[in-house]
């Protein structure tokens, strides 16, 4: 795992909720990179705080196709859905967003939280 971390510690954004989005992100990546070769499993965290903004970064490779299920922002993975309406749910409560996405072959998701 990777991680650059740039947050300082009075940010006004409840700890329990940073903790339901880093572990779901965090877990969800853990099991996307475990059937990957292990020079293959990297997991880069990203989280910055900046002007008011706390933008977290969750990046790692997959393997296979993902696919995207038409009721809402879940992902169909070969073990069962797993589910992120609470991360969005999260985004929501401090007024930003979630944004899933994919580049060469990584999952990119990017939260942005207004606190």
């Amino acid at each position: 795992m990777h991680t650059r971390l740039k947050i300082p510690l009075d940010i006004q954004i409840d700890e329990r909720d940073l903790c339901v989005l880093l572990g779901n992100a965090i877990d969800n990546a853990m099991e996307a990179v475990e059937p990957l070769t292990e020079n293959l499993r990297d997991i880069y965290v990203e989280m910055e705080y900046n002007l008011g903004i706390l933008s977290i970064q969750i990046k790692n490779r997959y393997q296979g196709e993902l696919q995207w299920l038409e009721y809402g922002k879940r992902l169909k993975s070969k073990k069962q859905e797993v589910g992120l309406p609470s991360m969005s749910k999260i985004a929501t409560k401090y007024h930003g967003r979630m944004d899933i996405s994919q580049n060469d072959g990584f999952y990119i998701l990017n939260i942005w939280l207004y606190g």
